[in-house]
C-alpha cells in the first residue's frame, strides 16, 4: 500500500487548493485568477476527453473488465477504495461547511441525495464489481459548483463569473478529482473511467464533438444518480431554493401573475423562467436512466412533480401545462411542441389519481403567513440556514399579488410536496439503515451510508 494514502488528509495539496476554492480566496479571489483557472481546467479536460477510449463489448473490453474486477477484489484494491472513499467524504464535508446554506441546487443535500440514488441502483441491480465505484463519482461530480453562489455575490467577481463556474463545473470537478486520485494507487483503467464519468455528467466538454465522447458504464450510472433529484419532491425543493440568499426562483416566479401565457412560455416571451416551467420541462424531457430501479425512480418522480404542478396552479393554467395530455384524453391532436413531449399514458393517469386523492386529504383553508413559514422552513430547512422574517415577508407579499385562486393553488401544492418530503425522508432513512446492516463495516457502501445519515440527520 502506498504511503500517500496514509497521510493526514488535510495535508494533501488538493485539500488546500479546494479549501481556497470554496472560500473564494488565494488565486480564486480575483477575476483574472479565477478566469485563468477555468481556462486551464477546461483545456485539461478537453485533452483528457479527446484522448479517452474504452472498450466494452469486445474481447479486449472484457479483458479490461476482468483486470478491473480483479484489482477491486484484491487487498490493495479494497484498502485503496476504502481510503479514497474516506477522503472523498472529507471533501463533501468541506462542501457542507462552506457552500452557501441556501444553495438548494448543489448543497450537501444534493450530494447525499445523488449518492443515495446511486446506492439504490447499485444495490437493487446487484452491482458488486468495479461499477460500484459510482458511489465515489456520484459524490465528486458536482464539487466544482459549491462556491457558485458566493462568487455571484462577491462584488469583485460577480454574476458573470458565477455563471462561468456553473457552466464549467464538470471540468472543475474533474480537475479536483484528478488531483485527489494522484495520491492513491488506483488501477489506471478504473481511474480513467471515474474521471470520465465526473467530466461527462453534463454532456461532452466544450470543444469535444459528441461523436468522440460517449458514455461508458460508470458514466451511465453517474448520470442516473445525478438525475435522481431532477424529478419528484427533490426537484421542487431544488427549484424553490435555488440560487441561495433570496430564494431566487420562488421570488421570481411569484413576481408576476401565474397566468397561462407565463407558464406556457418556457421563457420565450420575456427571457425569464418560472418554477413551473422548469418543473414541467424536467418531467417531460428527462431521459431514461439506468436499469429497472432507475426507471422506477424516474417514473415515481415524474408522478410526484406532475402532481405538484396539477395541484399548484389554477385550473386555467393546468389546462395549458397539460394541454397535450388533455387533448389525448379528448381524442384531439395538437401541433407538435418540442418542449412539451407528451407524458406516457400511465404517468398521466397516476398524476390524475394522486391529485384527486391528495385534494381530498389536503387542508384547503388559507392559513396565511404562519403556514407559509412552517411549510418553507420544513421544505428547505437545514443547519445554519437563515430564513429571516424579512424573507418571509417578501415571500408572503409576492403571494398577495396573486389572485385568491392562484394563492390557494400554490399553497396547496406546497402542502402536498411537504407531505411527500416527510414520507420520502423516512424511506431514505430506512434504506440507509438497511445498507449499513447489509454491508460490512469496511465496505464502501457502509462507509457512504453512515456519512449520508450523519450529513442528512436534520431532515431524516
Amino acid at each position: 500500500m502506498s504511503s500517500h494514502a496514509e497521510r493526514a488528509p488535510i495535508n494533501l495539496p488538493v485539500f488546500k487548493e479546494y479549501q481556497d476554492f470554496l472560500h473564494v480566496q488565494g488565486r480564486f479571489a480575483n477575476g483574472e485568477g479565477l478566469r485563468s483557472f477555468i481556462a486551464e481546467v477546461c483545456e485539461d479536460s478537453r485533452q483528457f476527453a479527446t484522448g479517452y477510449r474504452y472498450h466494452f463489448d469486445d474481447t479486449e473490453g472484457q479483458q479490461q473488465i476482468d483486470v478491473m474486477n480483479s484489482w477491486c477484489s484484491s487487498d490493495q484494491g479494497k484498502k485503496t477504495i476504502f481510503d479514497l472513499t474516506k477522503e472523498t467524504l472529507r471533501i463533501i464535508s468541506l462542501c457542507s461547511k462552506y457552500s452557501d446554506n441556501l444553495l438548494g441546487g448543489h448543497d450537501i443535500h444534493h450530494f447525499m441525495q445523488d449518492v443515495i440514488g446511486a446506492m439504490k441502483i447499485t444495490d437493487s441491480e446487484n452491482i458488486h464489481d468495479y461499477r460500484e465505484l459510482v458511489l465515489i463519482t456520484s459524490l465528486l461530480h458536482d464539487i466544482g459548483r459549491s462556491p457558485e453562489a458566493l462568487i455571484r455575490r462577491n462584488k469583485k467577481l460577480g454574476n458573470e463569473l458565477g455563471e462561468e463556474v456553473r457552466k464549467n463545473h464538470a471540468a472543475i470537478s474533474f480537475y479536483f478529482a484528478r488531483h485527489l486520485f494522484k495520491f492513491f494507487p488506483i488501477q489506471p483503467a478504473i481511474k480513467n473511467r471515474m474521471l470520465h464519468a465526473i467530466l461527462n455528467h453534463t454532456g461532452s466538454p466544450s470543444g469535444v464533438s459528441d461523436e468522440n465522447f460517449s458514455l461508458d458504464d460508470i458514466s451511465n450510472l453517474t448520470v442516473s444518480a445525478d438525475r435522481s433529484d431532477l424529478t419528484g419532491a427533490d426537484l421542487i425543493l431544488r427549484v424553490i431554493s435555488h440560487e441561495g440568499g433570496e430564494l431566487g426562483y420562488l421570488l421570481s416566479a411569484l413576481s408576476a401573475k401565474l397566468n397561462s401565457t407565463r407558464v406556457h412560455s418556457f421563457g420565450e416571451n420575456d427571457g425569464k423562467t418560472s418554477i413551473f416551467e422548469i418543473i414541467e420541462f424536467c418531467i417531460r424531457n428527462l431521459r431514461p436512466i439506468y436499469g429497472e430501479t432507475g426507471e422506477r425512480m424516474a417514473h415515481d418522480g415524474k408522478v410526484i412533480a406532475g402532481t405538484f404542478l396539477y395541484l399548484g396552479v389554477p385550473e386555467k393554467v393546468r389546462k395549458v401545462i397539460f394541454a397535450p395530455e388533455i387533448a389525448r384524453d379528448q381524442g384531439r391532436k395538437l401541433a407538435v411542441m418540442p418542449s412539451k413531449k407528451i407524458l406516457p399514458e400511465n404517468i398521466w393517469q397516476e398524476i390524475l389519481r394522486e391529485s384527486k386523492k391528495s385534494e381530498n386529504k389536503l387542508i384547503t383553508t388559507d392559513r396565511g403567513k404562519i403556514e407559509l413559514a412552517v411549510l418553507l422552513r420544513g421544505l428547505i430547512g437545514k443547519p445554519g440556514m437563515t430564513l429571516t422574517d424579512e424573507m418571509l415577508d417578501q415571500l408572503y407579499n409576492k403571494l398577495l399579488v396573486l389572485t385568491p385562486e392562484e394563492r390557494s393553488a400554490f399553497t396547496r401544492g406546497l402542502r402536498y410536496i411537504r407531505a411527500v418530503q416527510i414520507e420520502q425522508t423516512a424511506t431514505n432513512k430506512f434504506f440507509l439503515k438497511m445498507i449499513i446492516n447489509k454491508y460490512p463495516a469496511d465496505s464502501i457502501q457502509h462507509l457512504v451510508a453512515t456519512q449520508a445519515i450523519n450529513e442528512l440527520e436534520y431532515i431524516l
